[in-house]
């Protein structure tokens, strides 16, 4: 019997409007690309296997709503410490707060033992799953209203502010400060170019 070691992430992609706008979370009713990256943390050629029965559900067993992703994914062969992300697909959730992320990891050979690791994602630290064969971790989806209430926050500061300067020294001599800071910091580039 071979065993075999597996460092396994939840990973994800918010799609966002904006290109520079990044997630620490998924975000409730944001659609995102969720997978797993995959390291194989044995000293061995890991042969492959298949991940399936990909769930997502929430902590609190009261509430019936979970995502599962029907099908079979397969893993091929990894070297040492190599990894890869397998995307799963695109989840838009009714979710938010702590949920349970897993699947099953089914061995090519049904005499290997496949023992898998969870990766926390803020710590990096590495902690054994106690079920051979099988995955899962605590995970979080941020709430809508919270990314909708920081947005506000933010850009009822950035009024104030405006209308703090505003009062202070006037919109129109601001804008013109801000361009003449502008030209010079240009022109004193186009001098760094030349030499």
């Amino acid at each position: 019997m071979n065993e075999y070691y597996l460092v396994i992430e939840f990973v994800f992609e918010v799609k966002s409007k904006l290109p520079f706008k990044k997630f620490r979370f998924p975000v409730q009713n944001f659609p995102f690309k969720c997978g797993l990256r995959i390291r194989n943390n044995g000293d061995k050629v890991f042969p492959g296997a298949i991940l399936k029965n990909f769930v997502v559900r929430p902590t609190d067993q009261s509430i019936n709503l979970f995502h599962d992703f029907p099908g079979e994914f397969k893993i091929g062969e990894l070297n040492p410490s190599d990894e890869i992300t397998l995307w799963f697909g695109e989840l838009n959730t009714f979710l938010e707060g702590m949920v349970w992320v897993a699947c099953d990891v089914s061995q090519l050979t049904p005499t290997d033992k496949i023992t898998t690791y969870q990766k926390e994602r803020n710590t990096n630290q590495v902690i054994l799953y106690n079920r051979p064969n099988s995955w899962g971790v605590e995970e979080f989806i941020q709430s809508q209203s919270q990314v909708q209430t920081a947005r506000t926050n933010f850009l009822l500061v950035v009024l104030t502010l405006l209308i703090f300067l505003e009062g202070l020294w006037g919109i129109k001599s601001i804008v013109i400060s801000v361009l003449n800071l502008l030209s010079k910091i240009l022109l004193f580039l186009s001098e760094l170019v030349r030499i």
